[in-house]
């Protein structure tokens, strides 16, 4: 229950595009789509439904939008995945009072900088029950740099029930 609107979204069947998003049933396919259709401190939650998987390339979800959640929905294997397909790719946190839970975070390619990070002067974030997983080369060398940066200037940042995973050195 939320006083805000409420999105979902899913790779396999959402389509980014007038019309998607509101209904489980016709979600947007990317979460940066359903992020650009929020208002700002509504309390506006996005819903990423099970299976979704959102490759990222030399791209950014760009939380920017102040005082929403993205939950992932589903549990263990099933819940949705972020594949960080670049070094580049990134969740930058730049509004306040953002939350972003239940995702699984994969680094496809070698020193992926940063998963999710924390913009200088973002408050009240809270990042809760994410995963990142280990690289996808089984080798050691599909990794995260960083996996959560939380930068100077922030205040009040919580990182919770978050499970952290590398490859055994």
């Amino acid at each position: 229950l939320t006083p805000g609107d409420t999105y979902f979204v899913h790779s396999g069947t959402g389509t980014d595009g007038a019309g998607y998003g509101q209904n489980p049933d016709a979600p947007v396919a990317t979460i940066d789509y359903a992020v650009g259709l929020c208002t700002a401190n509504k309390g506006d939650v996005i819903y990423v439904l099970p299976g979704h998987n959102e490759g990222l390339g030399n791209a950014q979800i760009a939380v920017d939008v102040a005082g929403i959640s993205i939950v992932g929905l589903g549990k263990g294997a099933n819940r949705p995945r972020i594949d960080y397909d670049h070094a580049n790719a990134s969740i930058d946190v730049s509004a306040n009072g953002c939350a972003i839970k239940n995702l699984q975070l994969l680094p496809s390619v070698t020193a992926v900088l940063i998963a999710i990070d924390v913009n200088a002067g973002a408050t009240d974030t809270l990042i809760e029950g994410c995963e990142s997983l280990p690289g996808e080369d089984g080798a050691g060398v599909d990794e995260f740099a960083n996996t959560v940066d939380i930068k100077a200037g922030c205040s009040r940042t919580k990182v919770i029930n978050c499970t952290f995973t590398q490859h055994a050195s």
